[in-house]
């Protein structure tokens, strides 16, 4: 239901401050910048911002939102990659609410109350609805009115960012110049050398000293990975709840003393039977809470007292699955939790990991076999090393032809010779030459998507050859003939696309140059990194 508000058409429309990777729609925090704090650390400050001490719980309360908002557009757990992107984006989002303070930005309540109430989320039959509202705000771990905070101060960013935007404005030439930049078609002719047309001479080189002495030389390329064969067990959040199984005297007791809850705006209390359903939910949810505590720390005592995997396994019921002998570089694609993926590496064969508890679940892991990594003999690698060689050999001879053809090309047109007479005199037997038009973007037939030759062919004067360009595997080389503008007529009829487009990119490069200058004067001194584990 969350992502549902994540991803809502208001939401996208209101929360307008996607900068390329500075943020991610909608950061909402918790940030009191008054408060001070004495150590480095928990308990302490977190770092120092425009000269001010940021308390630790502050700093954390901004990062655990970054990190679900993350988790929340990758459909999952965050990659441990991205955990300093996580960080850094929190620290960017408090130097944002400082500006807005600065500035003395302001949202009303009534403006709050209105943009909530504009969530299809919060609604039901298109009308809002306190008690779901409520409930949804719970449902990923906030109250109402923590959650409201954070909505005022994603708006107040919001409004922050639209006033640095709305000095930006695109003018006619401007526009124009986007359209024709975007349309311009260039004419021009590709000699391209392919590795796949040299393959027989590759393939000639290719001898059994060579392989036997490539072997010898580079016994990592044929190395065999360590393989791994775990398993783990587990429930996960959404299984526990469907354990749970509120009695109707629980729910009718619920209904009874939250009757003000489901009210109606007009002062009428639906009926029991009416509003069954959300009770069930309201009362299974912490109900299920407590359950998956009382099954996390059950697990804990049982890996505590070294009870057997297996015996766990069956005492609590828990969901089994197993997989293996595989590279354990492969587990990542295993597809399952991150924690125990994470956890498997570290173990030895028969060990058990501790409990391994996420968002989404709680599991415990082990290793049930370990194969060591292992370079295997030759005679099994032989003709695996041999199609590696040809390989590398075929890109090599294709490179060396495309660079031979156009030193001589261009030796031959510094002496005075046209390109045309040129190129028949030293064109080679395996080079194939083709007329192309495209655009700066355009897909390039017969290379397909390679933006590198677009960007060097419309960089390249006219009847100048490029640099030999890597092109998926191919070598080209491209001299453009002919710049063809782009249609005037049809730019007149979408000229207010192409302003919005041009708009959109000043707009961005606008705030990128700002929040750089605030990133600057903030002169962040961050003590996260010092705390292990942070």
């Amino acid at each position: 239901m969350f992502r549902g508000l994540m991803k809502s058409e208001a939401m996208r429309r209101r929360v307008s401050w996607t900068i390329a990777a500075v943020l991610i729609l909608p950061f909402l925090i918790y940030f009191h910048a008054g408060l001070q704090g004495s150590a480095k650390g928990p308990g302490g400050s977190a770092g120092r911002l425009f000269g001010k001490d940021i308390p630790w719980d502050a700093f954390e309360a901004q990062r655990a939102w970054v990190h679900r908002q993350w988790a929340n557009q990758l459909g999952g757990n965050v990659p441990e990659q991205l955990e300093p992107m996580v960080t850094q984006q929190a620290w960017d989002r408090l130097m944002l609410l400082e500006q807005a303070r600065q500035r003395k930005l302001t949202i009303s309540d009534e403006a709050l109350a209105a943009f909530i109430r504009q969530q299809t989320v919060f609604q039901q039959e298109g009308r809002f609805v306190s008690v779901h509202y409520k409930r949804v705000v719970q449902a990923v771990g906030l109250q109402p009115g923590e959650f409201e905070h954070r909505v005022r101060e994603d708006l107040l960013i919001d409004k922050l960012v639209s006033g640095i935007k709305a000095a930006t404005a695109v003018s006619d030439d401007e526009a124009r110049d986007a359209y024709q930049e975007a349309n311009e078609q260039l004419r021009a002719t590709l000699v391209i050398f392919d590795p796949a047309d040299v393959a027989k001479a590759a393939a000639a080189e290719i001898t059994p000293e060579r392989i036997e002495a490539d072997y010898a030389a580079r016994p990592e390329l044929v190395r065999e990975p360590e393989q791994i064969s775990a398993e783990y067990a587990g429930l996960t959040r959404e299984a526990i709840a469907q354990q749970v199984s509120p009695t109707e005297e629980e729910l009718r007791a619920h209904y009874v003393s939250h009757e003000a809850e489901f009210r109606k705006d007009d002062g009428v209390v639906p009926t029991f039977e009416a509003v069954q359903e959300d009770i069930r939910r309201q009362v299974q949810e912490p109900q299920a809470r407590k359950a998956f505590v009382a099954l996390t720390l059950d697990l804990e005592e049982d890996v505590k007292t070294q009870r057997a995997f297996d015996d766990i396994v069956a005492a609590r019921l828990l969901a089994r699955q197993a997989l293996g002998p595989m590279a354990v570089d492969a587990i990542v694609s295993a597809g399952w939790p991150q924690a125990v993926r994470d956890a498997l590496p570290e173990l030895t064969a028969g060990q058990m990991s501790e409990v391994l508890e996420t968002p989404e679940g709680v599991y415990i892991a082990r290793v049930t076999a370990r194969q060591p990594s292992k370079i295997p003999p030759l005679e099994q690698v032989r003709e695996h090393i041999a199609q590696r060689l040809k390989t590398e050999a075929g890109v090599r001879l294709a490179r060396e032809a495309a660079e031979a053809w156009r030193a001589q090309i261009t030796a031959q047109q510094h002496d005075g010779v046209r390109f045309e007479e040129a190129s028949l005199r030293t064109l080679a037997p395996h080079a194939r030459r083709y007329a192309a038009t495209f655009t700066r973007t355009s897909v390039i037939e017969p290379l397909g998507a390679v933006g590198a030759v677009n960007q060097a062919a419309f960089a390249a004067a006219l009847g100048a050859l490029t640099e030999v360009l890597d092109a998926n595997g191919r070598f080209v080389i491209a001299r453009p003939e002919e710049r063809l503008p782009a249609d005037e007529g049809a730019f007149t009829a979408e000229i207010e696309r192409w302003r919005q487009e041009k708009l959109t990119k000043k707009q961005s490069e606008e705030f990128e140059r700002w929040f750089t200058q605030i990133r600057a004067k903030a002169n962040l001194k961050s003590f996260v990194s010092l705390v292990p584990g942070a």
